[in-house]
């Protein structure tokens, strides 16, 4: 299986656990609040929630019972706390490689610097080449083809294709995978976020028009819009090989 990794996960940057704690250092011991789900619970009952994993539907999981953790941001608006899962005393390796190592979850970049993005997407394609766990049965769908991507919407997806053509309005970027926007694939970025993923681009040596004509690994939440369309609010969320 040929897969498109983003810069990061190449080696280009150095990856360990600290590259995703940076200097947080407060630990907290968690028991897990069900076997699925990623939600943990500590001795004040506050819920934490393990950061940048989807969830592999469907798939057995060996969810670690007991964990350190270290809030990765504040609590959401169901006051859960999103947070790096560590075994052993906060010792050992983090929670959401392992279960990334054995296809138990699927990397959703959210919160991970670069550095610690690609400690995960590493950690990812080990289960993607060794099609482990959910990598058993999943793969990319391709952007030629939109109707079964606009099939999926509401859902996470990882999609893989040439882009055809760039567009950008005051507000967004569009990244084009089709000529008929009301069908094809889209892909935006908030131009808020625009220097955000210059600065990913910068980093491989491309510009926003060396993107045109390349094949990329996108992936994220599907929403109908006309066509199908995911937003991009991540570099991790676009893979250029």
């Amino acid at each position: 299986m040929t897969v498109a990794v983003p810069l990061f996960a190449q080696g280009v940057f150095a990856g360990t656990q600290d590259k995703c704690l940076g200097d947080r250092i407060t630990l907290r011991a968690v028991q897990a609040a069900s076997p699925c789900c990623l939600a943990y619970k500590d001795g004040d009952g506050a819920t934490y929630a393990l950061t940048d994993l989807l969830a592999a539907s469907g798939q057995d999981t060996s969810q670690q019972a007991n964990l350190d953790v270290v809030a990765a941001g504040p609590a959401n608006r169901w006051d859960i706390i999103p947070a790096w899962g560590l075994t052993h005393g906060g010792e050992g390796e983090l929670e959401q490689v392992r279960q990334l190592r054995e296809g138990e979850a699927i990397f959703k970049p959210t919160l991970a610097s670069l550095p610690c993005a690609q400690l995960l997407l590493e950690a990812e394609l080990e289960a993607r080449t060794a099609e482990k766990g959910v990598w058993r049965d999943l793969k990319p769908f391709p952007t030629a083809y939109p109707t079964p991507i606009l099939e999926k919407a509401g859902s996470y997806v990882i999609a893989t294709g040439h882009i055809l053509s760039l567009g950008k309005t005051a507000r967004t970027i569009y990244l084009n995978f089709g000529p008929f926007w009301k069908l094809d694939l889209t892909a935006t970025i908030s131009a808020k976020r625009e220097g955000t993923f210059s600065e990913y681009l910068k980093g491989r040596g491309l510009d926003w028009q060396d993107l045109e004509g390349r094949v990329v690994e996108i992936r994220g939440f599907v929403i109908e819009d006309d066509g199908p369309l995911i937003e991009l609010v991540h570099p991790a969320q676009l893979g250029i090989p």
